[in-house]
């Protein structure tokens, strides 16, 4: 499943995922919570958020890390992961 989740993220991110969670230094932008604590309490790994809704500008200006709650508050599913 990790290796499909990688494979989809490459993808869709255009290989930015990480680098844009990296840049946010590895916390929720609008929060501030931290990669490992939103693991424990989700049970998986921060989101990558296209902040102009569109999935195929991948550029890292339009990419933001958003944990689960911040994710819902701006009124978006897990699909934009």
């Amino acid at each position: 499943k990790e290796r499909m989740n990688q494979k989809s993220f490459r993808k869709r991110y255009d290989g930015n995922r990480e680098a844009t969670i990296e840049l946010d230094d590895f916390k929720c932008r609008d929060c501030g919570i931290d990669r490992e604590t939103h693991k424990l309490k989700y049970g998986h790994d921060l989101s990558v958020f296209h902040i102009d809704g569109s999935l195929k500008n991948n550029d890292p200006s339009n990419l933001a890390t958003l944990c689960k709650s911040c994710l819902a508050k701006r009124g978006t599913s897990l699909v934009n992961e």
